[in-house]
């Protein structure tokens, strides 16, 4: 919690507006996958918003997988939280992250700034990257998130 003492702005929970849906499309979603039953769920929750209020440019959505069902489909969820970031059809990284925001500030201050060849460098470097490209239920979910920000 000292990243967001020292880099971020500090509100109660109660004062964190509900997702709010952009004016325009953004090119990077985050994507967390949680559930409410799930306590680090509850209280990652907070830091995910505040991580998010971080970075006005990338368009943050949480989606529990028990009432969001339609929309996060067959996918398999072994862990919580895990994260789904994508740019347009393209998924950067998909997998559980350790509940911290230094964490995924690290993550999104590296890829954030990628042009669209950047990304497809990046994907092409790594055979997880390159199978997150090909798995259904994981294009499944971005066509939908992508359809969403339209």
């Amino acid at each position: 919690m000292s990243f967001l003492r020292n880099h971020l702005p500090l509100v109660s929970p109660s004062q964190v507006a509900p997702d709010p849906v952009p004016p325009s499309p953004r090119p990077f979603s985050v994507i967390c996958l949680c559930a409410e039953w799930c306590p680090t769920c509850r209280e990652y929750q907070f830091v995910f918003r505040q991580v998010g209020q971080a970075f006005p440019n990338l368009r943050f959505r949480w989606l529990d997988i028990e009432i969001d069902t339609e929309t996060v489909g067959d996918l398999d969820i072994e862990n919580f939280p895990t994260l789904l970031i994508h740019r347009e059809s393209s998924v950067l990284f998909y997998g559980v992250m350790r509940p911290m925001a230094e964490n995924l500030v690290r993550l999104l201050e590296h890829i954030s700034g990628f042009s669209a060849a950047e990304c497809h460098d990046y994907i092409r470097a790594s055979l997880m990257h390159r199978q997150w490209q090909s798995s259904p239920e994981i294009r499944h979910l971005v066509e939908l998130i992508s359809r969403d920000d339209k």
